[in-house]
């Protein structure tokens, strides 16, 4: 299934900028690099933790990037945007990861995303048009974006949101992992995006303790 968010009653769009809080990005890069695993995956294996408390949905599909260089190796070198959008699914029994551990969890979910980005060289349009299915929601990490601050994060217009909800996460110039929310303003409301980047912050501390 599509990750069908639920609607606002009372939609009015919005930008949200909030930092993840007690835990610095220095910290989540030293706790990846010591359990073998990318900061990507591990905020991606939180997002899909948190849209599983938060919708219930047992099997959903979201939506992320990925550099575009991995099917070809004469893209590895050149000079150019070759970002994919790419489905990525998630599967959650009633109970959440249950009795698996969350290092293994998030392990698991680690291998499964790599899978996900070994297969870019499918199209997306083509997943789109073929199962007829639209993810509402994206989940991008953006790892090297130097030079980002508050206010830089703030200016990101909802023109440029491609999907009804982006999420995008960024290390800061001051060490701080910052979230940015933005939700189509037909649909969802400042209340919709406060609830969405808390819950995500409150997972993202909860997989450090």
């Amino acid at each position: 299934n599509a990750l069908i968010y639920p609607d606002s009653t009372e939609p009015d769009g919005n930008t949200m900028v909030r930092s993840i809080n007690r835990f610095s990005a220095e910290d989540i890069s030293e706790y990846c690099t010591a359990a073998g695993i990318t900061v990507n995956a591990y905020l991606q294996a939180a997002f899909s933790e948190t849209m599983h408390r938060l919708t219930r949905e047992e099997n959903f599909v979201y939506l992320t990037v990925n550099h575009g260089r991995g099917a070809a190796v004469e893209f590895a070198d050149a000079v150019g945007m070759f970002v994919k959008t790419i489905a990525v699914g998630a599967s959650f029994p009633e109970e959440g990861h249950g009795s698996e551990k969350t290092a293994d969890f998030i392990k698991r979910f680690s291998d499964e995303l790599t899978e996900n980005y070994a297969s870019d060289i499918y199209p997306y349009t083509a997943i789109v048009n073929k199962f007829r299915f639209r993810p509402e929601v994206m989940f991008v990490y953006q790892g090297g974006m130097e030079g980002m601050n508050r206010e830089m994060a703030a200016e990101f217009s909802l023109g440029d949101v491609k999907f009804p909800i982006n999420i995008t996460v960024y290390p800061s110039d001051d060490g701080e992992m910052m979230i940015v929310s933005e939700a189509d303003g037909k649909r969802y409301n400042s209340s919709d995006l406060e609830m969405l980047s808390q819950a995500f912050a409150s997972v993202v501390r909860s997989m450090l303790t």
